[in-house]
């Protein structure tokens, strides 16, 4: 709710917002805005729940798509797909996300991902409530997300589950700038691991 708040100047008065609502019309009724998620569940293509969790500590790679797009996801699955055959041995996780949850169900989602030679222990397609969704790609993606709608880029994450950067897939230097980053990361922790194991 609004908060009556006095001035330094004895007399008048004025209404403050708090930081977590926003308008939602012109007869300035409020609504709460949720806080930023710190971590999520979704559903996997074999129906199984994946939780932020389970990529704690390691590099993985976020994007959007939907199994009836046409070349722009396709495109972006590719050049996913070459990247997990690429870093997945390395392990790098890879998490595609529907942004048509009406129509992508675990089943579609599982014979999408067959088209990509998607290995399961690599590279999860998974699905959830869209603004569940939406709030997801803002707040861990950064990345803006609607129904239906997305770009065709991927956010690396690190091993906090921290954006790293957005990658534009269908530029080759921005590619080639996600590999750069993906090698930093990986080459990273393993200099930490092996600083650790000299220490000992």
């Amino acid at each position: 709710m609004p908060i009556l708040v006095a001035t330094a100047a004895a007399g008048w008065f004025v209404w403050a917002r708090p930081a977590n609502t926003v308008r939602s019309n012109a007869n300035e009724s409020v609504v709460e805005k949720p806080p930023p998620l710190t971590e999520f569940e979704l559903v996997k293509s074999d129906g199984s729940t994946l939780h932020s969790d389970q990529l704690q500590d390691q590099v993985w790679v976020a994007s959007y798509f939907f199994t009836q797009c046409g070349a722009n996801c396709r495109m972006l699955n590719m050049k996913l797909s070459e990247l997990q055959r690429e870093y997945g041995p390395r392990g790098v996780k890879f998490v595609s996300i529907t942004c048509d949850p009406k129509n992508d169900s675990p089943e579609a989602l599982a014979k999408y991902s067959k088209l990509f030679n998607a290995n399961k222990d690599y590279w999860s397609f998974a699905t959830g409530e869209m603004d569940y969704l939406r709030r997801l790609g803002v707040d861990f993606f950064d990345v803006s997300v609607t129904e239906r709608g997305h770009h065709a880029q991927f956010t690396i994450m690190d091993r906090d589950s921290k954006c790293g950067g957005v990658f534009q897939a269908m530029v080759p230097e921005d590619v080639e700038r996600a590999r750069t980053l993906l090698d930093q990361l990986l080459g990273n922790h393993s200099d930490a691991t092996s600083s650790g194991e000299h220490d000992g």
